[in-house]
Order: structure tokens, then C-alpha cells, then sequence
């Protein structure tokens, strides 16, 4: 399943719970428009790397976004976050001098400032949301070891634009509304070149669950 599918998948599948929960409490007092409002927002959570051949068994360590964004319609939003994502791979095979060790695993780290709209269905308390976005990244892979028994680290970088997708819930909680607290899917599709040391371009990306806190002002 590429991750166009899962995306519509997991979209499904939110917006028919948010769908049966606003029903439950469809006995509520009506909640505030937030169209124009502004807000600020922190997501974190699990990361699920894509895998490539050329640097197996990749182990995501964690992913997390934070950002600022606007309510421009009852129905769309527009934000921008900055990014981050980290994964541990098998060391690819690089010529070494006799004296140099490098450890079995190497780390990427990925960081990027990105663009995101957000289409979303307000139901009450409840708003199910899909989106997308385009940011631009820097991908880092460090590998560490040693020389005469010294440490050291080779490390290389790949700069480059990204496309990710969004499918979310929140429920908004509190008097005005104003907070909430949320599940999100989000699949990442990026490359990076890392030169001689690894063949070819390789997919830093993967899918993300991430719980999420909004603050709107």
C-alpha cells in the first residue's frame, strides 16, 4: 500500500469516528466559529522509516513538528512548522584505514521548515482534517567511531524538498474552545544523497503517529 492509500485509509477511518462521536454529543451546547483564528501547535510521536536496500534495517526513534498557523475558513487552514525526524540504519560498507573502527549503526537525522494547508470538517468539538504540504530539509547521517583508538564521526549531509500528507482528528476542549488535543497520520516522502559512500538516492521518510496539542489565540 503506497502512501497515497494509506493516507485515504486512515482519512476514512477518522473522519467515520468523528462522524459517530459528534452524534453521541449532539446534545451539547454549540461551540464557537474558530474561522480566523490563529493558533500554535506541537505534534510528536512514532516514526516508521521507509525502507531501502542500500541502508537496511532502519529503526525510527521518534518525529516531532512544531508550528504556527491560521484559520483562514471555517473549512481551511494554512500553516508552517518546523520539522524533525530521527532513525537509526545499518552502517553502509565504507573503505576505512586499518586503524579506524566504525560502529555497525549510523544515525539520520532530518530537519526542514515546512508549508501545510489543512481541509477540515467541523463537527462540534470534533474535527476531523486531510492536508499536505511541501517543506525543504536537511538530511544528516553520522557514523561514529574511532581512529588509534580515538573518536570520531564521518558525517554526510543532503539538503532537498520533501512532500508530505496529513490525516488527522482533535477534539477541542475548555469553555472557549480554545485548546485541543489530537491524533495525526502524516507519511513523509523524501530523498537524500549521501555521495559515493551510499549508492544512489535513498527514502529518509517513512509514516508518523503523532499525538498533537493546538492553542489557538
Amino acid at each position: 500500500m503506497n502512501s497515497i492509500s494509506r493516507t485515504l485509509a486512515v482519512s476514512i477511518a477518522i473522519f467515520h469516528f468523528a462522524d459517530v462521536a459528534h452524534a453521541a454529543e449532539a446534545t451539547q451546547p454549540p461551540v464557537p466559529d474558530r474561522m480566523g483564528w490563529n493558533y500554535i501547535h506541537f505534534s510528536a510521536g512514532s516514526f516508521s522509516p521507509d525502507s531501502n536496500a542500500q541502508l537496511p534495517n532502519a529503526n525510527g526513534h521518534y518525529g516531532l513538528a512544531l508550528g504556527f498557523g491560521s484559520r483562514y475558513s471555517r473549512h481551511v487552514a494554512w500553516e508552517v512548522e518546523f520539522f524533525n525526524s530521527d532513525q537509526a540504519v545499518d552502517t553502509p560498507s565504507i573503505p576505512t584505514g586499518f586503524f579506524t573502527v566504525l560502529d555497525q549503526r549510523a544515525d539520520i537525522s532530518t530537519v526542514g521548515l515546512a508549508g501545510n494547508v489543512r481541509f477540515i470538517y467541523p463537527l462540534g468539538r470534533f474535527e476531523p482534517y486531510v492536508g499536505g504540504g511541501i517543506g525543504f530539509y536537511r538530511t544528516e547521517m553520522e557514523i561514529s567511531g574511532s581512529t588509534f583508538g580515538l573518536p570520531g564521526s564521518l558525517k554526510k549531509n543532503d539538503n532537498g524538498f520533501g512532500l508530505q500528507l496529513l490525516a488527522g482528528m482533535e477534539y477541542y476542549f475548555g469553555q472557549r474552545t480554545q485548546h485541543s488535543l489530537g491524533v495525526q497520520y502524516r507519511t513523509l516522502s523524501l530523498d537524500a544523497d549521501f555521495g559515493r559512500e551510499v549508492a544512489g538516492k535513498v527514502n529518509v521518510g517513512g509514516d508518523f503517529w503523532f499525538l498533537t496539542y493546538r492553542r489557538s489565540f
